[in-house]
């Protein structure tokens, strides 16, 4: 399972993807294995749920390979599923406010320099605040951190005048 873990958290760097993709998990397994339809095997199943797929989960999934199958059975999909969320609540996390909403591309492009920078394994919670424009306000270890233009302004407000004096 470890191997499933690790390959689930190389390509997934927000706790909603995360979320998600547990979720997407469970309905590829149900349908693999509670499945009424007796002629069809757990191989055409299975691609017949990934075919169902959108297009985000069916790429991921590839990167994961398909061996992450072999750890769930019948009898062990719901508890092994219980433990991946409860592993997917004990990641470290950092929450980050951004002024505008983040695509997946932006969201992975912070996700890998945070990787890169603080933590391996940490997945962002990122929430919209239009008040932290000019800059992100960021949760780390129970610590908030403004970092927008509004509290730099509040900090020094004689600041953004210099700086447009300059430009004169």
């Amino acid at each position: 399972m470890d191997t499933l873990k690790a390959r689930i958290v190389a390509n997934t760097y927000t706790l909603t993807t995360l979320y998600h993709r547990i979720a997407v998990l469970q309905q590829i397994l149900e349908q693999v294995y509670f499945t009424t339809d007796d002629s069809a095997t757990y191989a055409d199943r299975y691609s017949a749920a990934v075919a169902a797929l959108e297009e985000t989960d069916r790429v991921a999934l590839e990167e994961w390979e398909t061996d992450w199958l072999t750890h769930f059975s019948e009898d062990n999909v719901h508890h092994e599923l219980s433990a991946l969320r409860e592993w997917a609540g004990s990641l470290p996390r950092m929450t980050i406010y951004v002024p505008v909403a983040f695509d997946a591309p932006a969201a992975a492009v912070v996700g890998q320099w945070c990787r890169a920078e603080i933590d391996e394994s940490l997945m962002l919670e990122i929430l919209v605040d239009p008040a932290v424009v000019g800059g992100c306000g960021v949760i780390r270890e129970y610590t908030y951190h403004d970092l927008s233009l509004r509290a730099k302004l509040a900090a020094d407000p004689t600041a953004i005048k210099e700086v447009l004096q300059s430009y004169e």
